[in-house]
Formats: structure tokens, C-alpha cells, sequence
């Protein structure tokens, strides 16, 4: 009786292991690409627009990971046919809550460069920026195999540290929102629970 017992306790535990998703993503690659809208800095002279970002992402260690990030937007500035464009380029740290849910919040912070350039040559600078914000991957479909599928969303805080010029007030502080896909590729696999029948 007594091997009977711990046989069903045993079968039991392997079950619920088998049927538990893969929490560990370290050592995964993403890309994640998404379109974006900028609230600018309201001492600048343009407008809030659209813009793209594209991420490329390694997850280093259980919950962290690290990200190269590139974001192009275009501003126009009223009354006058010239625009406004930042290129900005930053190095992200994202730590990832909720490990065994589809539902995954983040933190994130980064720095990096952004190139701020008034068309028609009239002003164009490199500057350092810094950025902070948070966000949620959702998962599409299964999360345990190799390769998975996310939406995305994010809101980050980004400031320049650029000099007060015709163009832009000192060290201008905007606002960008997020929002697309996430390809994963690489992800470990969760080993299936082979269950012994009872004696």
C-alpha cells in the first residue's frame, strides 16, 4: 500500500512538472520590430508624430535581458516646409516579471545616441541620450518551444543631453509609446516527463 501511495505522489508531481510552460528564456535571441508615437518636449518647435523602432534583444540570464535599439521619427515644424528628424540609438537592460505567465511586464532602462537634424542643413547634432520606462510582452500561441511569438508594448521616458539652440530647449525630455511584434528564436525546451505506471 505504502508503494502504491508514493508511486501516485511520484506519477502526480512528474504531471504537474510536464504540464508547467517553460519559464527560462535565457539564452534566446528576439527581434522585435514596432511602430512608435513621440509626444516631443513641448519647448520644441515641432509636432508629436509617428515614427518606427527595431529591437534586437539577447536574453542573458533568467528575467534579464539586453537590447540594441534603434528609433527613426520625423517631426514637422509649423508654418514652414522644413521637418525635424531623430535618429536615436541606445543600448537597453529589460528585467522581466511574471516568469511563468504569458503575460510579461518589464522594466527598462538604457543610453545611448541620437542624431537631431533640422532638414535642410540648418542644424545637426550628436547628443547622448538617456532613456527609462516600462512595458508587457503577451504571448501568441505556445511558450515552450524554441522559437515564440509576442506582442509588445512600451512607454519610455527619454531625455537629450543637448545646449539650448534656435532649434530645441536645453536637454529636451520626450515621450515615446510603443507598440508591435516579438519574434523569439533559440529558447530552451522543456523536457517531457516520462510517468511510470503504478506497480
Amino acid at each position: 500500500m505504502k508503494r502504491i501511495l508514493l508511486s501516485c505522489v511520484a506519477g502526480s508531481a512528474a504531471l504537474i512538472g510536464a504540464g508547467a510552460p517553460a519559464a527560462d528564456d535565457t539564452g534566446a535571441w528576439y527581434v522585435s520590430p514596432m511602430v512608435q508615437y513621440t509626444f516631443l518636449d513641448t519647448k520644441r518647435i515641432s509636432n508629436d508624430n509617428t515614427g518606427y523602432q527595431l529591437g534586437l534583444g539577447y536574453n542573458f540570464a533568467p528575467g534579464w535581458a539586453a537590447e540594441i535599439n534603434g528609433s527613426i521619427g520625423s517631426f514637422k515644424i509649423p508654418n514652414s516646409g522644413a521637418s525635424q528628424q531623430l535618429d536615436a540609438y541606445t543600448l537597453d537592460v529589460l528585467y522581466k516579471f511574471l516568469p511563468d505567465s504569458t503575460f510579461r511586464p518589464y522594466l527598462l532602462a538604457g543610453v545611448g545616441g541620437i542624431t537631431d537634424r533640422i532638414a535642410g542643413g540648418l542644424e545637426d547634432h550628436q547628443a547622448g541620450v538617456a532613456e527609462a520606462g516600462g512595458g508587457v510582452w503577451v504571448g501568441l500561441g505556445p511558450q515552450t518551444g524554441s522559437t515564440r511569438f509576442a506582442l509588445r508594448a512600451e512607454a519610455k521616458y527619454r531625455i537629450e543631453f543637448l545646449g539650448e539652440n534656435a532649434y530645441a530647449p536645453r536637454e529636451p525630455g520626450d515621450v515615446v509609446v510603443s507598440a508591435g511584434l516579438l519574434f523569439m528564436f533559440g529558447a530552451p525546451v522543456a523536457a517531457t516527463a516520462i510517468v511510470a505506471p503504478p506497480p
